[in-house]
């Protein structure tokens, strides 16, 4: 039986009787409202214990990446113009020099080089599409990392305006602060605080980015574990960096070609 039958039955009892069972019936309801916050913060803990490291950001992004999927659908087409062209050149017959024969076998192996060309300068293309998207996922990756720490230092930051916001509270109550100077450091936490909304916004911004190019719903929350790494480079390594990078370039390396 429900307790609000029971208070229906109860009715023409004492009032010491019904107060008792109000009283079970808000401590109950007090109980079951404890346990769905408890239950909805260990929901929370347990979407920001997900560990994410930046390879598994940069694996992600690359199998959401809609220019990848492009680059290796140019990939396979080109593979086929390139097996349809070799299969061209088993079916040319000699000529004897400037027949109709001779025109056939030189438009022939023009296709099949050019062909070539094309397939292979796909296949840079995809190394170079890879490597754009693995480059952006580690700005965003790191990012969400610098958003995380400008959210902690905002915090710190209000603990402290708020220990001197008291603090002055205190001295005015005694009459030891100028009213001027407790109003600076009230609008000091009150800044302190916008500064908390403005870092925690920033945060989500580029949290969502992330998910995003990884093809995650807004709102996931990861514990990103990999952390920059900041290396001197060698300034005797400039030059072929450069090299390398032009000739990945596929417009590049045709041209070269």
């Amino acid at each position: 039986m429900c307790l609000y039958n029971y208070l229906k039955i109860e009715r023409g009892g004492s009032m010491k009787k019904r107060m008792f069972i109000l009283l079970l019936l808000a401590l109950s309801t007090s109980s079951f409202s404890g346990s769905f916050v408890q239950a909805e913060g260990q929901q929370l803990a347990s979407n920001a214990s997900v560990k994410l490291t930046l390879s598994q950001a940069q694996q992600r992004a690359r199998s959401n990446s809609f220019s990848l999927k492009e680059a290796q659908q140019t990939i396979d087409r080109n593979r086929i113009n390139l097996k349809n062209a070799g299969k061209n050149l088993d079916f040319i017959p000699a000529g004897t020099g400037n027949g109709e024969e001779d025109a056939a076998s030189s438009s022939a192996w023009k296709g099949y080089a050019s062909s070539t060309v094309s397939y292979l300068e796909s296949k840079k293309q995809i190394e170079l599409a890879q490597d754009q998207t693995d480059y952006t996922t580690m700005k965003n990756y790191y990012e969400v990392l610098l958003a995380d720490n400008k959210v902690k230092s905002s915090e710190d930051a209000l603990s402290l305006a708020l220990l001197e916001e008291k603090a002055a509270e205190a001295k005015a109550n005694r009459g030891k602060i100028p009213p001027v100077d407790q109003s600076t450091i009230i609008q000091t936490r009150i800044e302190a605080q916008k500064n908390i909304e403005i870092a925690k916004a920033a945060l989500q911004k580029v949290m969502d980015s992330l998910n995003t190019q990884m093809g995650q719903p807004k709102g996931t929350v990861y514990e990103l574990v990999d952390r920059p790494v900041y290396r001197k480079m060698d300034s005797t390594n400039l030059d072929t960096l450069v090299t390398r990078a032009i000739s990945a370039s596929p417009s590049v390396w045709r041209q070269e070609g």
